[in-house]
């Protein structure tokens, strides 16, 4: 918040207008953690937009969520797909889960 702050330090704006304005993914933040800041899904969405999967739409990356990742509708669920590196295990969502301990079924 300090950042919208200190950015738009303006009198004329008031909190709500402050709370709408969209995170942009370039904006640096200050200590302790300082630098560009990402969350999972702005990550994915970054990397997706430079690979090329969007064209030349534009968008905020900051402003992308998990859910809008999965609607994209870009992911192979086709259950008769395999991988060599996918556990079987990892496959009973229709997708391959390559690592972590929480498995998320984005279809409930």
């Amino acid at each position: 918040m300090q950042v919208l702050i200190n950015k738009y330090n303006d009198p004329s704006k008031d909190l709500r207008w402050l709370i709408a304005v969209p995170e942009n993914s370039n904006w640096i933040y200050p200590e302790p953690q300082g630098g560009i800041q990402r969350v999972c899904s702005n990550f994915v969405a970054d990397l997706l937009s430079v690979g090329g999967v969007f064209g030349d739409i534009q968008f905020e990356p900051a402003e992308v969520s998990p859910y809008d990742l999965y609607l994209l509708d870009i992911w192979n669920t086709d259950p008769n797909l395999t991988y060599k590196s996918c556990p079987s295990e990892s496959r009973i969502y229709g997708y391959c889960q390559l690592n972590g301990d929480i498995e998320i079924d984005l279809y409930d």
